[in-house]
């Protein structure tokens, strides 16, 4: 039978107890969050090395008239204003703008690398994000636009795709209220479902431990 708090020293061995529930929680989120088991995207080359740094050549086009469709900057003379991006390393973050915004990433793998691989977009302020392979339907998304119809259940933007070693181009269209950010890795499979599964602890044991230090504090 459960007995109430009937004292001091019962109250203060509470307090005790929730403040170490507190801290193992946080540790836990430590370890997690910081540790070397974190999955890495892969080369965006597309080898066979699971673990390397991503690298993703992109080119930029602005369409201040909102109005330019797929066919318009694949084969029309807009396909010549591409203009390339130098990341050095960083991801895409441009100020807030009217217009669309339209990437091309010229892709390709290895020959004995694996044809099917993951376009992760992680970044979710984004109201229209469309995903334009070749051969494959056009994946329309966006926050503005039904949670269902992603092709990966996630919190950001996920695109299957399929490598050939002959360069292929891949195109995002993006407008949005909000200033636009394009973090883009490129991921094996398995290495993305495990990167999720580690996202998806951490963020339990992130809100385990608010929980835990807000009982504490009661």
């Amino acid at each position: 039978m459960n007995h109430p708090i009937s004292g001091p020293r019962q109250l203060l061995r509470a307090l005790k107890s929730a403040r170490s529930l507190a801290a193992g929680v946080l540790l836990l989120l430590g370890l997690y969050c910081g540790g070397p088991v974190a999955a890495q995207p892969a080369e965006s080359s597309a080898t066979a090395a699971a673990n390397a740094t991503p690298e993703i050549q992109l080119e930029i086009l602005e369409d201040p008239s909102n109005a330019l469709g797929l066919v318009d900057v694949r084969d029309g003379p807009y396909a010549q204003d591409f203009k390339p991006v130098r990341l050095a390393g960083e991801d895409l973050n441009l100020n807030f703008s009217k217009s669309t915004l339209w990437l091309r990433m010229p892709l390709r793998r290895e020959a004995d690398a694996p044809a099917h691989w993951l376009l992760e977009l992680a970044f979710r302020n984004l109201d229209e994000v469309d995903f334009f392979a070749p051969g494959a339907a056009p994946v329309i998304t966006g926050t503005q636009r039904p949670f269902s119809e992603r092709p990966v259940f996630s919190r950001f933007f996920v695109f299957p795709l399929e490598l050939t070693p002959q360069r292929q181009y891949f195109y995002l269209r993006v407008h949005s209220r909000y200033p636009v950010s394009a973090p883009l890795r490129l991921w094996e499979p398995r290495s993305y479902e495990k990167h999720a599964q580690l996202t998806l602890t951490a963020q339990s044991l992130y809100y385990g431990g608010v929980v835990a230090l807000v009982l504490y504090n009661l």
